[in-house]
């Protein structure tokens, strides 16, 4: 589509071509990372035995309707509808309760340091 669009402007398809491969060349490397990252908390998350509630994934029906200015009716029947999307709605849940549970861990190790270490001595000059 975009390369049809730009070729209609009077582009050169070389040009065309070459700011397509520039796009893909962009974006590989943070697609790279998100397929890694998403990897790990999915692990993550079958190792702790994180579920998704129901409420998680209305949050995230709702984030979806509020982020893409969506009619809630019409994107309810569409997920309903196509369970492939209600799937992905269901992941992005659980990625996030993931990532909720892993600073959760993260604030009560930082705490628990934080009681651990002795206060320094004054020392008597």
């Amino acid at each position: 589509e975009f390369a049809e669009r730009e070729i209609r402007k009077g582009v050169n398809a070389n040009t065309v071509e070459q700011r397509i491969q520039g796009l893909f060349d962009d974006v590989t490397p943070v697609s790279e990372k998100r397929v890694k990252v998403g990897a790990i908390l999915d692990k993550i998350s079958k190792n702790e035995k994180i579920e998704p509630a129901n409420e998680d994934i209305e949050n995230m029906i709702w984030q979806d309707v509020y982020t893409n200015r969506l009619n809630v009716d019409k994107y309810v029947a569409e997920l309903k509808k196509d369970r492939s999307k209600l799937l992905d709605v269901r992941k992005r849940a659980l990625r996030g309760k993931t990532l909720d549970f892993l600073m959760t861990k993260v604030c009560e190790d930082l705490k628990s340091k934080d009681t651990e270490s002795p206060t320094p001595e004054k020392s008597k000059d």
